[in-house]
């Protein structure tokens, strides 16, 4: 058979692509495209276009290159690389788009071609218009149902027709071109300027922007991969796609860019944008471009027709699609079923007329298509080790058009490429689950190999932190039975990051190979279900083979790390299975043993407990392997408990929270048990038995590995973990940190040697003169050189010593004598500080001015000491000759006379004995310079102590002052005794350890073998030892000064907490002072009172005395005004200025260094710079003045109960007379009597019982502030305080925030859908609920809303007062209103000057008035200050106003005298003077008598007022107080810096720390917490008592020291239609307080059966409080929120 015609390059594949690149769009848009922009955006344009197709044209021409390019084009060259399912969904979504272009193509040309026939359209008046009768899309359909049949012939006749006849049309093209720029403007001038005319008239041309020009002129370089799909068809398709693909797109791109300049410079814009049909009337032969227009769009359908049915024919080859369609006819096996096919479905196409939505699909088929040429490409040269093309391009061109080609997909129709992907994804996993496969293979392979290879070499040069490390397990399961369990486990334990490999190994001794190696992989459905790596193994021992393969299995960057199997138990090879364990952590394995218990297995997977140990880094493993365990679906709900046996006497919550810090740093969830065994010393099996025998899953570390105990090993690790269920032994490897604990406790003993009472040693007299004589004159010499020592430098340190403590003894002893019976608890406090500022003064100024100059000499003298005596023993004689010699019994006999070496003997004994001897003397020195000052600090603590803890109100008594000073006397005059020993100590230790091997070296010298005794007895030092040990010596002093600084800073930093401590007491003092003064004792008057009072009224009625008895009246002596504000302020106030004298930071030894002191004094030490006025700050905050705040609350509110019962008492006792008055009844009335003395008396025993608890737990507060204020009680939680402490290293734990956003992008497009569902919900739900409002009660819905505000969650007090107290006082806030504060200071300087008026501050609900009333009244005010509180029965007359000055001044005095008995100058606040003002008739009194009072004496006496802005406008229309006003301050809202600012400032005060967007606070970046703060700024409005309120209200959870926090919400009043409820809201409101008798005063006696109902379902709703005084006011935090409501809705202007 005669072989097919085939074409070349120009016939075959630059024909028909440029004839679809010349297309439709270069003849009716390319005009508009040109319009629309700047040359320079329209040139951009196009290149940006011919980026994609360049680099498409390039990677498909350099595979056309590599191998063959068959039949199907694309579709082959995708699928021989990328795999037949990828390239069988491009095929045949390509197929589709490819038949469904042709339909577009035919009705395009059906569009313009029965334009110019006139098919479908009408002459009238000389036009051709659309004909309304005919359905013009019908015409279209007609026109390119019969074009679509003609091309069909053409093409069924033969393809070498079709191919010629695309030579015709590309000449029509090339002469339209020349039509087209040859034109000129003459012919279209008079269209053009009519138009122009017409537009003008019109609203400006809008143009487009560049998606859109982008969007329309994309298409046109869409064609060039037409040539492509005629591979099959070509005689070389190696040569000819690229030279004919790569000619399209260049003549392609001169085309368009010559066009482009040619048209802009050309006609001008309007035409271009607003005539299609510019091009054609520009044109010298319009009629030539019309058939250019015919012949392109038919080029491009008969493209169509040519290359789809290649795609179907191909893929049917390929067996993807009906094998029909694979049958070919002719000598070129032409497809015609699949033309057939193809022709139906573009008919299919142009039958349904408008194609616009699917010729958006189509081009993203076509697009799609490009963007996987280019990958195909890139994975191919940079995978494929057979990629070999002779049209070699660069791999990266691939690369950069792929990621070109998917951004313009988005950027074109971002819907349309979604619906795409779905398509293509949809075909893709179709094909997948058939299992297709080419027997040449593809790609990928190739792809995974390099990936792994380079992902290898990466891990290898890195090394992963320790927490991103994964679980690379070698599994041994070689016990069927346990094998699931174990496979399952090792699954749970590794996590989904970590890899497995299990083996089977089979034990055989003698067998020959069992399982070659093509038979060791195995795969069964268990090891795929968890995809696990499988292989067998024959090994002759199971543990030697374990060794064996975890010595050789694995390849670097992924070398095991982990080993699990089952713990053997009942092993027959204990030796051997000890040795394989220590050969796995020699090995550096993390080492998991499971003892998996058969009677109860996982049991329900839900309790993990983790047994620690103080140290070692089993711990950090464990937390990892726990964390990956409860991420897997079978534990995900199973908690974590960490225990730790406390064997020392360190405080459970120390330890307990130097494990929560450990546990942190690995983000898990554990709850922590720390079991005290101090006393018990239990074993670790009896603990995990009592405390873990209900756990489903027990960790616990592998026991240590004894020598020569290998069966005992076994043994001992049997009964451990036979007495739970199921234990994991673990043993974890070096990559995994140390956790110590640090369980320190500083102890401290103070043993000073006594070597002062010891005689010297004797220097013993040789047998041998000669020797003799040497020795004496040696002895001599060192003598000399060590009282020179002792005398120029270590006496000075002795004299230094003695100087302080005598001075502090001295000072101490002064102070105490000058302590009385007769001075207050004050006084002597007072002069307390003094003496202790003076005692840290002392040492202060003896280590600036005193020590430096005694390290000085005692360095130089130490330095010349040891340089002296070797140079001594350098110069010694080399050899002396003595005539004895001992036996070596030690019997004399005569002999001739030797030489001995003598200076080599002594230089031996220096280098070998006598160095180490003198070094250790040295640190026994320096130990007892540092035990003295040790010493002296406790004594100084101990004696204050004993005079604090003895000081009450009266003072101290005598007997307690003798023993302090006897105690004092006797404890630091010893100290001091001892410290004058110091040189003799240090003197009498180096003699006598000389002398001792003196002695030793004469009598060994004596003997025949004195070389071999001396080599003997001084073997000389490791070098190692012997450089530490000259170093040390050396380095001594500076070690010994550096010590001396801590120790003495030590001595400071305890000086300075016992002088704030002391301070917190007088504090403790001075609150319960104002109690007793305030409240105990006007309590105490009122019950005798009213018992007195009651004791007379019986009287009365005993003598029948009916007039007095109607006369008498039970009241309450001292009125009580309950306000903690004076207690929490002072305590703030007092704890801030004690703070300023505790130094900011204090470096401090650690407690393992002090401890270890006396053996390590050098370079061993440690330190911490400890923030010591943070902690102390921290510390007084948790254990005094939150605690205390909290029982004071408890204490008021006992008292203000108290207090109303005595109310209730009286009211009840005057209804009994009132009642008796009326009736008579003298018994009824006798009755009540008793029953008001019983109440008074339970009130007595009451008060007695909560004043008792009060005292002790005041008194139990400062014995705990003692316990923790002591320095070594610091030093040893320094973990635990570690936000207060800059440790000098610290772990890094800083969390890969990449994998974060990672993570939280692949959540993104869910979280949306779920938004969206949920936002759906909440608007049904919502207009569910507002249709049926009026069902829901006004108390119901305030109930809520009330509970919406507050706070979420409970926080420690001292936080949450920073936000919600009034007396908190910061930089930030005064800053804020330093505008206000100027106007207030300069009206005090008017006022001071001579001028009358107050100064009245208003502001909104929350602005800060009161804050600001506090502030200028603390520091800018001066004189006494008074705050004038209303009376608790208000007349509403001037003897109110009289009255409360009165109690506050305490100057019983009528109102003109008392003023005028006021010191000058004294500051007057009234406090929210709305509360003086009522809303009724005569309402005014009171404020129009304050108004005449300050006319009188506003120039004497500084008057202050608040008042709510609203409120005041309304008391200002009823009285004349705005005439007595010489300064008004209007409090406006904050801008949002400074919202942002107050809010951070307090919450940095506050010592917590938030957590944002599960972001801790300290990775949180500063851009989006200023994002977040400014939000509260909107949701506020600038009110800052609201924000404050907000940010409360935001958080939503505590955890630890961190507080969770939400984005502020702004909360709506509900709505309200009552008008009785919106009217007593607003009374309530503007008036502050109010009470019952007030209401029914403003509406009228007849309105209070509503006014009462409303009051209680206000109560209810806790929308309202009620005080102690029986008034009713609106709960503080829904103030705010009302005002904006009352504002709303019209009742406030």
């Amino acid at each position: 058979m005669a072989e097919g015609k085939k074409f070349g390059a120009f016939g075959g594949v630059f024909t028909p692509s440029i004839l679809t690149i010349l297309g439709v769009i270069m003849y009716l848009r390319m005009g508009w495209v040109v319009g629309n922009g700047s040359i320079w955006l329209i040139l951009g344009i196009i290149l940006l276009a011919h980026f994609i197709s360049v680099s498409t044209g390039l990677s498909i021409s350099s595979i056309a290159t590599d191998k063959k390019v068959g039949a199907g084009g694309v579709y082959y060259v995708l699928s021989r690389s990328l795999g037949l399912p990828i390239g069988g969904a491009l095929g045949m979504t390509l197929f589709v788009a490819t038949a469904l272009s042709i339909a577009l193509y035919m009705v395009g040309f059906a569009e313009i071609f029965n334009e110019k026939i006139h098919y479908g359209y009408v002459m009238e008046k000389g036009q051709w218009i659309i004909d309304e009768t005919v359905n013009l899309t019908n015409t279209f359909r007609v026109t390119g149902s019969i074009g679509l049949l003609v091309l069909t012939i053409i093409a069924f006749i033969s393809t070498s027709i079709a191919i010629k006849s695309q030579y015709i049309i590309l000449t029509a093209i090339v002469l339209s071109l020349f039509s087209i720029f040859l034109g000129t403007p003459v012919d279209g001038a008079a269209i053009a300027t009519e138009i122009t005319s017409e537009v003008a008239n019109e609203s400006p041309i809008e143009l487009a922007g560049f998606a859109a020009i982008f969007a329309i002129f994309f298409p046109a370089v869409t064609g060039f991969t037409a040539g492509v799909a005629m591979s099959g068809d070509l005689k070389d398709p190696k040569k000819a796609i690229p030279r004919g693909t790569l000619g399209a797109i260049a003549v392609g791109l001169v085309v368009y860019v010559g066009l482009a300049l040619f048209l802009h410079f050309s006609i001008d814009q309007v035409t271009l944008i607003t005539d299609p049909k510019a091009i054609f009337n520009f044109a010298v032969f319009p009629i030539l471009v019309y058939l250019g227009v015919w012949g392109a769009t038919l080029s491009s359908a008969l493209g169509g027709i040519l290359g789809g049915p290649r795609i179907l024919q191909a893929m049917s080859v390929d067996k993807l699609t009906p094998k029909i369609f694979a049958k070919g006819v002719g000598a070129n096996n032409e497809p015609r079923n699949a033309l057939i096919l193809t022709v139906i479905i573009a008919e299919f196409g142009i039958l349904i007329g408008d194609l616009n939505v699917i010729a958006e699909v189509v081009s993203m088929f076509y697009l799609a298509a490009y963007g996987f040429i280019n990958l195909s490409f890139f994975l191919e040269s940079w995978a494929s080790s057979d990629f070999n093309p002779t049209f070699r391009v660069s791999k990266w061109f691939g690369l950069l058009g792929f990621i070109a080609t998917f951004v313009i997909m988005s950027q074109l129709n971002f819907v349309a490429m979604l619906a795409a992907f779905v398509i293509i994804g949809g075909i893709y996993f179709w094909l997948s689950r058939k299992q297709i496969a080419l027997g040449t293979g593809d790609i990928w392979q190739s792809v995974w190999a390099t990936i792994v290879k380079k992902g290898l070499k990466r891990m290898e040069a890195g090394t992963d932190h320790k927490r991103n490390w994964k679980p690379n397990t070698l599994l041994f399961s070689t016990d069927s039975k346990q094998r699931s369990k174990m496979i399952e486990f090792s699954k749970a334990v590794s996590g989904q990051g970590g890899i497995i490999t299990n083996f089977d190994l089979h034990e055989n001794p003698e067998a020959p190979v069992l399982f070659p190696k093509s038979k060791e992989t195995v795969k069964d459905e268990e090891l795929e279900k968890y995809g696990i790596f499988g292989r067998k193994l024959e090994v002759q021992n199971i543990f030697k083979g374990i060794e064996s393969i975890a010595c050789t299995f694995g390849f670097s960057g992924i070398e095991p790390n982990t080993v699990l199997m089952d713990w053997p138990g009942q092993t027959k090879d204990p030796v051997w299975f000890k040795d394989m364990t220590e050969k796995l952590i020699s090995l550096d394995y993390n080492v998991l043993y499971l003892d998996y218990d058969e009677r109860w297995g996982f049991r329900k997977k839900e309790k993990i407990d983790l047994w620690w140990r103080g140290f070692g880094n089993n711990a950090e493993l464990m937390l990892s392997l726990a964390k990956f365990i409860t991420s897997s679906p079978d534990w995900s709900q199973a908690n974590i408990r960490i225990l730790l046996a406390n064997d020392t006497n360190v405080d459970f919550k120390v330890v307990e929270n130097r494990i929560r810090s450990v546990v942190e740093q690995f983000r898990v969830k554990a709850e922590i048990k720390v079991i005290n065994n101090e006393v018990d010393q239990k074993p670790i099996y009896d603990l995990m038995k009592m405390h873990s025998s209900e756990a489903d899953l027990v960790f616990v570390g592998i026991p240590e590995i004894l020598p020569n105990e290998r069966q005992e090993f076994v043994e001992r690790t049997n009964n451990l973990v036979g007495v739970i269920g199921t234990t994991l032994l673990v043993k974890a490897s070096s990559q995994f940190e140390e956790t110590d604990l640090k369980l320190e406790q500083i102890s401290l003993t103070h043993e000073p040697l006594k070597v002062e009472q010891t005689e010297l040693v004797e220097l013993v007299t040789s047998a041998d003169q000669s020797l003799h004589g040497a020795m004496v004159d040696l002895d001599m010499r060192l003598d000399g050189l060590i009282t020179a020592l002792v005398q120029n430098g270590v006496q000075p340190i002795e004299n230094y010593h003695h100087a302080i403590f005598s001075k502090v003894a001295s000072r101490m002893d002064d102070y105490l004598l000058g302590v009385s019976e007769d001075q207050t608890a004050k006084e002597i406090q007072a002069s307390l500080q003094q003496v202790l500022n003076e005692v840290k003064d002392f040492y202060a100024d003896a280590l600036e001015n005193q020590l430096p100059g005694i390290f000085d000499e005692f360095d130089l003298e130490i330095k010349k000491y040891f340089s002296e005596k070797e140079e001594l023993i350098t110069y010694l004689p080399k050899k002396i000759t003595i005539d004895v010699l001992l036996s070596d019994e030690l019997q004399q006999s005569n002999s001739v006379s030797r030489k001995i070496q003598y200076r080599d003997s002594i230089r031996r004994v220096w280098y070998g004995k006598g160095i180490k001897d003198d070094f250790s003397s040295l640190l026994e020195f320096g130990y007892q310079n540092l035990i003295l000052l040790h010493q002296s600090k406790n004594i100084l603590h101990d004696v204050v102590w004993k005079l604090l803890t003895n000081i009450d109100q009266n003072g101290v008594n005598k007997e307690v002052i003798t023993a302090c000073k006897d105690e004092l006397d006797k404890a630091l005059h010893q100290v001091d005794d001892e410290a004058l020993h110091l040189a003799a100590n240090l003197y009498k230790s180096f003699r006598n350890n000389e002398r001792v091997e003196l002695n030793k070296l004469s009598e060994s010298l004596l003997k025949k073998r004195y070389s071999q005794e001396l080599q003997t007895l001084y073997n000389g030092l490791p070098n190692k030892e012997f450089q530490a040990i000259r170093k040390g010596t050396t380095a001594f002093p500076s070690y010994w000064y550096r010590n001396l600084i801590l120790f003495t800073y030590h001595l400071e930093a305890d000086i300075y907490l016992i002088a704030y401590t002391a301070k917190v007491q007088k504090l403790a003092s001075e609150i319960s002072n104002h109690i007793d003064d305030n409240y105990l004792n006007k309590i105490t008057y009122n019950i005798g009172g009213i018992e007195e009072q009651l004791e007379e009224l019986t009287a009365k009625i005993e003598n029948n005395q009916e007039k007095e008895i109607l006369g008498s009246a039970v009241r309450i002596e001292e009125e009580l005004f309950f306000n903690s504000e004076f207690v929490i302020s002072h305590l703030m106030a007092s704890v801030s200025e004690m703070n300023s004298a505790v130094p900011e930071e204090i470096e401090l030894m650690t407690a393992k260094s002090i401890n270890g002191i006396r053996e390590a004094q050098g370079d061993q030490i440690l330190t911490e710079k400890i923030a010591l006025n943070d902690i102390t700050e921290y510390i007084v905050r948790t254990h005094f003045v939150d605690p205390l705040h909290e029982h004071v609350q408890i204490f008021y509110a006992q008292l203000k109960r108290l207090t109303g019962k005595l109310i209730t008492t009286t009211i009840l006792v005057q209804k009994g007379i009132d009642t008796y008055a009326t009736n008579g009844k003298v018994n009824a009335l006798k009755e009540i009597i008793e029953t008001a003395k019983a109440n008074v008396q339970g009130a007595k025993s009451d008060f007695d019982a909560a004043q008792k608890g009060f005292l002790a737990e005041l008194k139990a507060r400062q014995e705990m502030l003692r316990v923790e204020l002591d320095v070594n009680q610091i030093i040893e939680q320094v973990e635990t305080l570690r936000q207060y402490v800059k440790q000098q290293k610290r772990r890094n734990v800083i969390l890969d925030k990449f994998q974060k956003v990672n993570k939280n992008a692949s959540k993104k497009v869910g979280n949306l859908l779920d938004y969206l569902a949920q936002k759906q919900q909440d608007l049904s739900a919502t207009e569910y609920k507002e249709k049926y409002t009026e069902l829901v009660s006004e108390q119901a819905l305030l109930a809520e809303f009330v509970e919406t505000i507050g706070a979420r969650t409970e926080l420690p007090f001292f936080y949450q007062q920073l936000f919600t107290g009034t007396h908190y006082s910061d930089s930030k806030t005064i800053e804020n209103r330093r505008t206000e504060i100027n106007r207030i200071t300069n009206a005090i300087q008017r006022i001071d000057e001579g001028k009358t008026g107050a100064i009245v501050i208003v502001g909104g609900a929350g602005s800060g008035k009161t804050y600001l009333a506090t502030h200028v009244s603390s520091h800018v005010l001066s004189g006494s200050i008074y705050k004038i509180l209303p009376p608790v029965n208000r007349s509403w007359t001037k003897e109110d106003l009289t009255k409360a000055l009165q109690r506050a001044t305490g100057i019983n005095e009528p109102l003109q005298k008392l003023m005028n008995k006021l010191p000058s100058k004294s500051s007057i606040i009234f406090e929210d003077i709305e509360q003086w003002w009522l809303k009724a008739e005569n309402g005014g009194a009171i404020v129009n008598e304050l108004a005449k009072l300050i006319n009188k004496f506003g120039g004497k006496h500084y008057f202050v007022l608040t008042s709510n802005i609203h409120s005041y406008g309304l008391i200002c229309q009823s009285t004349n107080i705005q005439n007595a006003i010489i300064e008004s301050v209007v409090l406006a809202p904050l801008n949002v810096n400074q919202i942002k600012d107050t809010i951070w400032s307090r919450h940095q005060t506050g010592g917590m720390h938030i957590r944002l967007n599960n972001e801790k606070e300290q990775h949180v970046s500063v851009s989006k917490l200023n994002k977040y703060l400014s939000r509260f700024h909107t949701s506020s409005g600038g009110n800052i008592g609201l924000a404050l309120q907000q940010w409360i209200n935001s958080i939503v959870e505590k955890d630890d020291n961190h507080l969770v926090i939400k984005s502020p919400v702004l909360h709506e009043v509900p709505h309200i239609e009552n008008v009785e409820w919106k009217n007593l809201i607003f009374q309530l409101f503007i008036h502050y307080n109010l009470s019952r008798e007030e209401l029914y005063r403003i509406y009228g006696e007849e309105n209070k059966n509503w006014i009462n109902r409303l009051l209680q379902s206000m109560k209810n709703a806790a929308l309202i409080e009620q005080n102690e005084r029986g008034e009713f006011l609106l709960n503080k935090l829904t103030k705010p929120y009302i005002e904006n409501w009352l504002d709303e809705i019209g009742f406030i202007k």
